[in-house]
């Protein structure tokens, strides 16, 4: 385990594995570098390097209550965070707004990964899925937040399929994510950032 730091802002990062092709996994809205845990100890097996960030807020350290477009969180991986141990053109591979993430950070630096990996991420969205997505918002930083948040998840990021016990498990982790950081990063993700629109 090692600490990456930026701006300011600590956040605890899994690096491990061998001296392979280094993969970067980025998790996804309200959830943390353990829920690449799985992958991360697959690949770091088969001897790849595996680096894996908490994004800010979404760890112990809580995010400061601003309200952050989505390159507020692509700098965690940038070339400019990992000075000591930079991976070089490594596979960034994000789930949801970890793919997102990945999107925006090949974006800003084109020359860094070697390819980027997106998992159930959305790039595009029409009128009427942002102007859902406020009224979400809205209802995320009222006071039934956490019952807003679990019915949200459970009915759109869930399948019928799913393991009830690991959903449960999930469902409370992400639901255990500071009100600010809910709000906030979901907001940065839905409307613009820096004249670009996702």
């Amino acid at each position: 385990m090692t600490t990456l730091e930026r701006d300011g802002t600590k956040l605890a990062c899994f690096d491990g594995g061998g001296g392979g092709e280094a993969v970067v996994l980025v998790h996804g809205w309200c959830c943390d570098r353990s829920f690449f845990a799985p992958q991360a100890e697959h690949l770091a097996k088969a001897g790849r390097r595996v680096v894996a960030p908490d994004l800010r807020g979404h760890t112990a350290r809580a995010m400061r209550p601003t309200s952050p477009t989505r390159s507020a969180f692509s700098p965690t991986t940038s070339p400019g965070v990992h000075r000591k141990a930079r991976p070089r053109k490594p596979v960034i591979v994000g789930h949801s707004m970890g793919g997102i993430v990945a999107f925006d950070l090949a974006a800003r630096y084109p020359d860094m990964p070697g390819a980027i990996v997106m998992l159930d991420s959305s790039v595009a969205r029409s009128q009427a899925a942002r102007t859902a997505a406020g009224g979400l918002c809205k209802r995320l930083a009222g006071p039934d937040r956490v019952e807003v948040m679990r019915d949200y998840v459970s009915t759109t990021l869930f399948i019928p399929t799913d393991d009830p016990v690991r959903k449960e498990r999930l469902l409370e982790r992400m639901c255990s994510a500071p009100a600010h950081v809910v709000v906030s990063a979901m907001e940065g993700f839905n409307f613009k950032d820096g004249g670009a629109e996702i």
